[in-house]
């Protein structure tokens, strides 16, 4: 077998396929920009991250029920809505009463959002604008804020402890705001149980953020994928459908040819986004690189 022939028949299948992924090169681009301008229309991301805030502190509403026990003072404020509106105060500086409607104005006693589809700006904004890194780097500090006064946010500290023992839960209520012991002969196991309990309820923390995070970040990106891939192949589609059927054409539309168009604008919207990094390396392919 000539290895020159060989050497030509993948230069020109290189070819051919460099000629078709140039045009979803192309798909994909103008996809992602349409998407891109419909993601700054309507401030989706925004509205991404105030739901799932929301319906993260509604998840476990067994969080504010049963012990530990706290006073009276403070048994109001163990709700979603007392953890959700500590966390905003936390995270954007906005005043805490209990009686200001500024505060958790999205987040309603039912889970649902209120208000957010129209064009009134909250001080949550100033959150859920950031991206997902940043925004989760608030809520960690925010996090250990409440960890570290748990008797001033009890419903921001309940809530990220939610998980951990019980007893350690209400343990840490009661020493947190204790000053520890010095640290002489008597006093090392008492400072050492006080730093155990830290470090348990830290990691508990930690990992409930740090899942949050994950699990979010993997719908988002999910999302993304799946609009950029619909709405490839519709532009894709139609442009199948206007070459081929627009004004001027004679050729009569067929069934058989719109099938075959969906399939394509099908298989095209998959390899749209990818299309570029396949671009690359089919032009390293010509080059003999």
């Amino acid at each position: 077998m000539d290895p020159t022939a060989i050497q030509t028949s993948v230069e020109a299948f290189a070819d051919f396929l460099l000629q078709y992924f140039v045009a979803l090169a192309a798909v994909g681009a103008l996809a992602m920009a349409l998407i891109e301008l419909w993601k700054k229309l309507t401030d989706s991301r925004t509205r991404f991250h105030a739901r799932a805030v929301c319906r993260w502190i509604n998840s476990a509403p067994e969080a504010f029920v049963g012990p530990p026990k706290l006073p009276a003072d403070d048994v109001g404020k163990a709700s979603a809505q007392g953890a959700y509106r500590e966390l905003i105060h936390l995270t954007t500086g906005s005043g805490l009463p209990a009686e200001s409607d500024r505060i958790g104005g999205l987040l309603t006693r039912d889970g649902e959002m209120a208000g957010f589809w129209r064009f009134e700006r909250h001080a949550e904004h100033a959150l859920f604008a950031l991206e997902l890194g940043q925004m989760m780097g608030h809520l960690q500090d925010a996090a250990e804020i409440a960890l570290n006064n748990p008797t001033r946010y009890p419903g921001l500290y309940l809530f990220m402890v939610h998980g951990a023992r019980r007893e350690d839960v209400q343990d840490w209520y009661e020493q947190a705001d204790s000053p520890p012991q010095v640290a002489d002969r008597t006093s090392r196991p008492e400072a050492k149980a006080r730093a155990d309990l830290y470090a348990r309820l830290r990691q508990v923390v930690k990992r409930k953020l740090d899942a949050f995070q994950l699990f979010q970040g993997d719908i988002w990106v999910n999302r993304n994928q799946l609009a950029a891939n619909l709405l490839g192949a519709l532009v894709l589609f139609a442009a199948l459908c206007w070459v081929h059927y627009g004004p001027g054409s004679p050729t009569p539309l067929r069934a058989g040819d719109l099938v075959l168009y969906i399939v394509i604008s099908l298989l095209g919207g998959m390899l749209a986004p990818i299309a570029k990094d396949l671009v690359v390396a089919l032009r390293k392919v010509r080059q003999g690189g």
